[in-house]
């Protein structure tokens, strides 16, 4: 039985708005922002994924590049608040899917 496990290097911690990129990749990233901070969203290979936490209360968004396919329920690219989580799965380079807790 396989299992995941986590290690030190699996967590990221961001301050203020940044863009996804390969370092990002499997990593589970607090968003400790004191200021509302956006996450660009471009382009990445097909099963790249990465999960949100808020360690705030600050806003949590997340923006798609141009002619990227966001997918999530509603329309929600919002973290709800303090220890809310969400998570991104790239179905292919151009389309991802975001889950969560976000509105």
């Amino acid at each position: 039985l396989e299992k995941v496990t986590m290690s030190a290097n699996s967590f990221i911690t961001k301050t203020s708005s940044f863009t996804l990129n390969s370092p990002h990749e499997g990593a589970i990233i607090f968003c400790e922002n004191t200021a509302p901070m956006t996450i660009g969203i471009p382009n990445m290979s097909a099963g790249f994924n990465t999960t949100f936490i808020a360690k705030s209360n600050s806003q949590v968004d997340f923006s798609p590049a141009a002619g990227f396919g966001l997918n999530s329920f509603n329309g929600a690219n919002r973290i709800a608040g303090f220890a809310g989580q969400a998570s991104i799965i790239y179905d292919c380079p151009s389309v991802a899917f975001l889950g969560g807790n976000i509105v």
